[in-house]
């Protein structure tokens, strides 16, 4: 299921992408937290270009957002549904508990 952040403005990913993931680098880098960011998003989402501006933004910040946190999977075909959070959310956990 997509998403994007709303930290900079409302859909701020799709509207802002390069802004929001500058914000989300500032958090990060002033973090003492470690991070892990899965993104899942499915190519037929009505909101599919809210997540998918925002993470091409985050994957040219690579001091900040690299393949050792940020991941991004797509399900080919898969709508703003259950049927897309279940698998989303399966694969996703694969990755983060491996």
């Amino acid at each position: 299921m997509s998403g994007d952040s709303w930290i900079v403005q409302t859909y701020g990913g799709r509207e802002e992408p390069e802004e929001t993931a500058n914000r989300l680098k500032q958090i990060a880098d002033n973090s003492n937290y470690d991070f892990y960011i899965c993104q899942t998003n499915g190519t037929n989402d009505a909101v599919f270009s809210q997540p998918d501006n925002q993470m091409k933004a985050m994957f040219k910040l690579t001091d900040t957002f690299n393949s050792s946190n940020l991941i991004y999977l797509m399900r080919e075909g898969g709508y703003h549904d259950m049927d897309s959070v279940v698998e989303c959310t399966y694969n996703g956990l694969q990755r983060v508990f491996k």
